[in-house]
């Protein structure tokens, strides 16, 4: 906690230092944004994160791939503050400038987004939409080289783990238990190749499993 107050009291001597159209100042209020999320401040990390973005789209940054960074920023601490459809809002935001960057729609940076997206999608209860923007997530990493030594992401990878065990937790949401067995089957296979059999996502999905099983027996 120490650390977070002694960088936050140097962010604020830097922003006194400059004036309020400073690009540099956009920065420092991003670095509190960030600060304020990880101490569960999300009401000024919105506000910080506001406040960012519009600094730096005034200065017409060229660097789009930033910018949508912040925007996923935003989105996060909208997430986490319960505002889902705002935090959809700056995801897809998000998204639409990496679109617009990549001239592609199959980009390994749009797939954590898409995952988010979904996210928002199952907290709301709309599962038919979760489920579509978590296959997107999945597509593009298969689709994807995220490794040199491969063509494809290996099927051991966690990224494929974390994509199973978002699909099926909303297969359970959506009572097709079937499906959802055949991705936590997926999802154990990567996390116990990788990790092992104690790691927190194998219980994670684990854990998922009970739920299904007590939802079944109900």
């Amino acid at each position: 906690m120490g650390e977070y107050d002694k960088a936050e009291r140097t962010y604020r001597q830097l922003m006194n230092q400059m004036s309020q159209n400073s690009y540099v100042r956009g920065e420092c209020l991003d670095g509190l944004g960030t600060i304020a999320m990880r101490n569960g401040r999300y009401a000024e990390a919105i506000d910080h994160g506001i406040h960012a973005v519009q600094l730096y789209e005034n200065h017409q940054l060229q660097d789009l791939l930033l910018i949508a960074k912040k925007y996923n920023n935003l989105g996060m601490a909208y997430g986490a503050s319960g505002v889902f459809s705002r935090a959809r809002h700056h995801f897809e935001r998000s998204n639409k400038l990496k679109y617009y960057l990549f001239h592609n729609d199959q980009h390994m940076d749009m797939a954590d987004t898409y995952d988010n997206i979904g996210n928002c999608y199952e907290f709301e209860g709309d599962f038919d939409q979760a489920e579509k923007h978590f296959h997107l997530a999945l597509t593009i990493r298969i689709t994807n080289t995220i490794n040199l030594a491969h063509d494809v992401l290996p099927f051991d990878h966690p990224l494929l783990g974390v994509c199973y065990n978002n699909l099926d937790e909303d297969y359970v949401y959506m009572f097709d238990y079937a499906e959802a067995k055949n991705y936590f089957d997926k999802a154990l296979e990567v996390y116990q190749f990788t990790y092992g059999s104690d790691h927190p996502e194998m219980k994670r999905t684990q854990d998922n499993i009970t739920k299904m099983i007590t939802a079944l027996s109900d």
